[in-house]
């Protein structure tokens, strides 16, 4: 499926995420999932890495995994759920 093109970010927790462990950094990276991004990249979507291990680490692994153009961002405190239409604590975004 191709993604529909807006002017909305889209956020991406790294781990469980691109890698198989989600709790823990640095694990096994998940290559077509990565492909994927960074198509996402160099078709002009913005796109944002996140994870709870914090902006140094979000940064190291977009370096290492060739993800420069991506928005980098420590886990979020609140996140907004649409259906819910209030702001939550953030404890898992999946």
């Amino acid at each position: 499926m191709k993604p529909r093109k807006t002017d909305l970010p889209i956020f991406i927790d790294i781990d469980g995420t691109l890698t198989l462990s989600p709790y823990k950094k640095w694990g096994e990276v998940l290559p077509k999932r990565i492909a994927e991004v960074r198509r996402l990249i160099d078709g002009d979507f913005q796109v944002v890495l996140w994870s709870g291990g914090g902006t140094r680490y979000v940064r190291d692994f977009a370096v290492a995994n060739g993800l420069i153009g991506a928005g980098l961002a420590a886990r979020p405190d609140f996140f907004w759920h649409a259906a819910g239409h209030d702001l939550s604590p953030c404890f898992c975004v999946e």
